[in-house]
Formats: C-alpha cells, sequence, structure tokens
C-alpha cells in the first residue's frame, strides 16, 4: 500500500538478531537473497513490522512480528481471515532464525547530528513499540469494534469499502489517509489512542440519526430505519408511514402490497403522485421492479420496490436537500438491512377500524364534488393543460389534479378544445409532443382519462384502434377511432404506439343523439390542433421519430401525462 511509509527509526530498531523466545508470523520464504528482499520490500506496502531473516535451511524468510506467542497466534488467525497474507502463513519460533537481512540497515541513514543544547535529549518513542502495541490493540478488538471504525471512515469520507470487520488494504489505506489528515505518522495501524478521535464524530452522528433495526410485522418488512429522524404515523396501505421527528424533515414509507408486473406502473404514479420525490432524476420502471429519485432546492428521495412473486416491497425515503452524505449514508443502511417476509403483505383495510365503513367515517359530512370533470393532458413544463371545451363556459373555479389552481386562458368553441394555465409552479411528470402524422388503420392507439372523474385516484388507460382520418361525414378535422370511452376521457391525448399524440378525444356529445356503436370515438387530429393552437400564439413541442413502445411503457407514459380537469360551480 503505498500510502503507508516507513520510517527510519522503525528500520533501526527492527534489524536487531532474533531472541529466542520471540513469536513471528513468517508470510513467505525465498531462494535467492534478492528474491527475498524483493518480497519483503512488497509486504512492506502493506506492514510495518516486516522483517527477514536467513533460515536454517539456507532459504530467507520474510516475517512479521517480533511477538508474543499468543499475539502471534491471534495475528495470524486475523491477518488469514482478511487475506492480507498467503494462507500457509504460520507461527514460527525466533530461536531457529540466523543473520537478519531486512530491513536492509546499511541502507539506513545515520541519524543526524542532534543541535547543541545545554538540555538533555529528550526520550524518543520507540516506533516498533508503538506499531507492536497498534497490532496487539487491533488483534484485541472485537468485529463490532472493527465495523465501527470502517463506518467512521466511510463517515470521514475516504473509505467506501463494507463494513465487514476485515481490515484490508482497502480499510489500512483510508485508515492512513485519516492519519495523514490529522498529523500523525501514515502508518494504518490504528493506535489505541486514535480510536477515540476516529470513530467519537461518526458516534456523534449515529446518535443523532438513530439507526434501529424495525421490525414492522404489519408489513413484513425488516429494515434499519433513521428512528432519530422519523417515527411512525400511520399505516396507509400499500403504506406504513414515517412522519419527521423534532422537524428532521425527513419522511419514510414502507412498501408492502399484492401484485404482479401490472402493479409497478400504477404504485410508481402514485409514489409520484405523492409530491415526495422532486422531478427531473431516475424514474424507472423494469421488469420485476421500479427506482425513482430526484432532487430539487427543497428535497432529495429516493424510492425502490421489488416484486418478487405475487408480492411487491420497497421503500421511499425523502429528507431536506443540502444532506447529501446523511441521506446516502441512511439509504445505504436501509438498503443492506432490507429484508422481506413474502407471505405477510399490508391489509388494505390497516389502519381504519375494521368495524368502520369509509362511508360510516364520511357519513353526515357534505363532501363536495366538482360539477363536471374532463380528462386533460400535459403540453408543456410549466403544467399547460390542453382539454375538451364543453361546459368550460360555466366555471366558477378550475382545479388540475383535485388541488392546483387553474384557469381558462384560451379556448376554441368551434374544435372544442381548450388551454388551461396552473395559478402556481406545477411540474408535470411527462409533456406530450404531437406526432408528424397520424397512424394507419387498425393502429394501436391508447389513451390516459379519468372516465369517472374524482371518483379514481389514478388516470385509465384504454386501448383500442385507428379506424380513419376523417369523420363519418368526411370532416377533415376529425379521426375517428375503435375505442370505449366514458364521458369523463373526453379532452385526453390520444397516443400512438410510439407514445406521440395524434389527437385529442372529443366528448361523445348528446346522449339522444348517439346512436352510433359504443365503441366509436371521435378526435381532432395533430395536424388541426397544431393549426388552432398556432393560430392562437400557442404550440406543441413536435415528437421525434422513435419506434414503438411495449404496451406497459405507452401506458406508463399515457398515465404520467394525464391530468384530471375538474370544473366547479
Amino acid at each position: 500500500m503505498r500510502n503507508i511509509v516507513w520510517m527510519i527509526a522503525v528500520m533501526v530498531g527492527l534489524a536487531a538478531s532474533a531472541r529466542a523466545e520471540d513469536a513471528w508470523v513468517q508470510v513467505a520464504a525465498r531462494p535467492t537473497l534478492a528474491q527475498a528482499q524483493d518480497q519483503a520490500r512488497e509486504f512492506s506496502r502493506t506492514f510495518t513490522n516486516v522483517q527477514g531473516f536467513r533460515l536454517p535451511s539456507g532459504w530467507y524468510g520474510i516475517v512479521l512480528g517480533p511477538y508474543s506467542s499468543d499475539q502471534a497466534q491471534a495475528q495470524l488467525g486475523l491477518l488469514l481471515g482478511e487475506g492480507m497474507i498467503p494462507r500457509d502463513s504460520f507461527v514460527a519460533q525466533g530461536g531457529g532464525f540466523g543473520a537478519p537481512f531486512w530491513p536492509d540497515t546499511a541502507a539506513a541513514a545515520a541519524p543526524p547530528p542532534e543541535a547543541e543544547t545545554d538540555a538533555a535529549p529528550a526520550e524518543a518513542a520507540d516506533p516498533a513499540d508503538s506499531a507492536e502495541a497498534a497490532l496487539a490493540f487491533e488483534a484485541a478488538m472485537t468485529a463490532a469494534d472493527r465495523q465501527e471504525v470502517q463506518d467512521a471512515l466511510r463517515f470521514a469520507g475516504i473509505y467506501d469499502g463494507k463494513s465487514d470487520g476485515a481490515f484490508g488494504k482497502a480499510t489500512r489505506a483510508a485508515l492512513a489517509a485519516w492519519q495523514a489528515g490529522q498529523a500523525l505518522a501514515p502508518t494504518g495501524l490504528l493506535a489505541p489512542d486514535q480510536r477515540d478521535r476516529l470513530v467519537q464524530p461518526w458516534r456523534q452522528e449515529t446518535a443523532l440519526v438513530g439507526l434501529s433495526r424495525v421490525a414492522e410485522a404489519e408489513a413484513g418488512i425488516t429494515v434499519d430505519l433513521p428512528m432519530g429522524l422519523v417515527e411512525f404515523d400511520r399505516y396507509d396501505p400499500p403504506f406504513a408511514r414515517y412522519r419527521p421527528r423534532g422537524g428532521s424533515g425527513y419522511e419514510i414509507l414502507l412498501i408492502s402490497m399484492r401484485g404482479g408486473q401490472e402493479a409497478l406502473a400504477p404504485l410508481h404514479d402514485r409514489l409520484l403522485g405523492l409530491g415526495l420525490v422532486p422531478p427531473g432524476g431516475q424514474d424507472t420502471v423494469g421488469t420485476g421492479f421500479l427506482s425513482l429519485s430526484g432532487a430539487d432546492g427543497a428535497r432529495m428521495a429516493r424510492a425502490e420496490a421489488t416484486r418478487k412473486g405475487a408480492f411487491i416491497k420497497g421503500f421511499l425515503i425523502a429528507g431536506p436537500a443540502g444532506q447529501d452524505q446523511r441521506l446516502k449514508r441512511i439509504l445505504q443502511a436501509m438498503e443492506d438491512s432490507f429484508t422481506a417476509q413474502p407471505d405477510a403483505v399490508l391489509d388494505a383495510g390497516a389502519g381504519v377500524a375494521s368495524t368502520v365503513s369509509q362511508a360510516d367515517l364520511t357519513a353526515g359530512l357534505d363532501v363536495r364534488h366538482p360539477a363536471l370533470s374532463h380528462s386533460g393532458v400535459y403540453v408543456d413544463a410549466g403544467g399547460s393543460v390542453l382539454t375538451a371545451a364543453e361546459g368550460l363556459d360555466s366555471c366558477t373555479r378550475l382545479t388540475l389534479d383535485g388541488q392546483h389552481e387553474a384557469r381558462l386562458v384560451w379556448q376554441d368553441r368551434d374544435a372544442g378544445i381548450a388551454l388551461l394555465s396552473p395559478e402556481g409552479a406545477l411540474a408535470p411528470r411527462a409533456v406530450a409532443d404531437l406526432a408528424g402524422g397520424l397512424p394507419a388503420a387498425d393502429a394501436v392507439v391508447a389513451i390516459g382519462g379519468y372516465p369517472y372523474g374524482d371518483r379514481l385516484s389514478a388516470p385509465v388507460v384504454s386501448f383500442g384502434t385507428f379506424a380513419e382520418g376523417r369523420g363519418l361525414q368526411g370532416e377533415a378535422d376529425r379521426a375517428r377511432l375503435t375505442l370505449r370511452t366514458e364521458p369523463g376521457d373526453a379532452g385526453a391525448a390520444v397516443l400512438g404506439s410510439d407514445g406521440a399524440m395524434i389527437g385529442l378525444l372529443l366528448p361523445r356529445g348528446p346522449r339522444a343523439a348517439q346512436d352510433l356503436p359504443r365503441d366509436v370515438a371521435f378526435a381532432i387530429p395533430a395536424a388541426a390542433l397544431a393549426e388552432r393552437l398556432a393560430a392562437s400564439g400557442h404550440g406543441l413541442a413536435p415528437a421525434a421519430p422513435s419506434g414503438a413502445l411495449a404496451p406497459e411503457d405507452l401506458a406508463a407514459r399515457a398515465r404520467a401525462m394525464t391530468a384530471l380537469v375538474s370544473c366547479w360551480k
């Protein structure tokens, strides 16, 4: 290890012949002096107590020590367990050693002349004794003690290995780096008086964060959580919620539910809908897993969930911005300790007394519902929504997704479309882009909509096919679809197989006039949308050419760009 240095005093102090009562850990033997010196030099990169002696066989032995017999046995077991020395290493007694050849005392410079002084020279500490004391101290440490040292080195930002209690080369290098930063000799060996200085900052952080093993039996999850920063709040299936403690700003959700691959996309959308994960980071729903992360000026968050069989388990953690290292440490601890019992999941009724129905809980309350609900599609990063214009003139108030106030900024009554703008900041998960043309007949199309208004908490994706690029009477500003829709779907984006928007779904019209088959639907096509919007000074970004998406990816894109438009009177 290049960062560990030899000091001349150590070399001189360790060059004396071996005493018969000394014990050593013999790590190698070589037939020639040159080979033995090369090998000793290599071991000296890692160890500060390397010595070499002529053996009775005529070979040259490389050893570590000296130790007492008990210390030598302890060091042998420790170093073998850490893979730091060859497996054929053994304890040797010094009585059979011949002349020393390493360290090369001839290469050690004579000590510099001392400055003239009337004072008596101070007694210098023997570095050999210091190295032996450090090794003996390390040998006496428990596995937990050694893991704490590695945790402290990781906290100091100079170690990125595992906290496994094995002081290998990476740990030694980190110890040497820490020692150098503390103006100590960078030996890579932990002296007894250095341990507290190293681990104290980590202990203070640990006390503040309060990482503790939590066995969440209801959710079937065991995991280390920062209970100094969060406390249990409630069950909100599929989540076990932990709220901030003492204004820490941290929140944690444990995820526990039944479901297969098809359940991951709705779970993904629900997690995003909580508003805990800032947009713009990693966002993946793959085969058997989902992963979300994001950060902005106020918050950092990470969510992970994995499907195994018919069960999905995972977590979400969110914390204040600017605490990257703390969040990273907590996240690492959660990932390392996370254990799922697949046969135990949160009951859908957890958190609500089983004898009380949801209807009873809201009985007697005047729960308001919007007078009219449409679907809509996000069309820019500021949260503008394109939707169906029908009925919006009479609204005294408009909201998006049930919580964001919005205003009507433009509408084209003839085309039946309207544009809404949120009153405050709104960052949509996805934004529609406009297809350059229409698909072929019988091509797959999809919509993400709210067919039943605010009765559902997430959009529903429906699949159909493209019929033709004109109305039944030849209207050029209409496209016909084969797709079953509900009134609340009006205003939804119609997506082609590549996820580009080929049109906007229009209302079915007065019920008395609906003598058409149930699966006939109409949309204003992309070209007509672009023309109408351009005339008003608005526009949609054109879609880049791409291939067809997998059905689950097309559905996820449809959900991500869909908005619930509510009209209140």
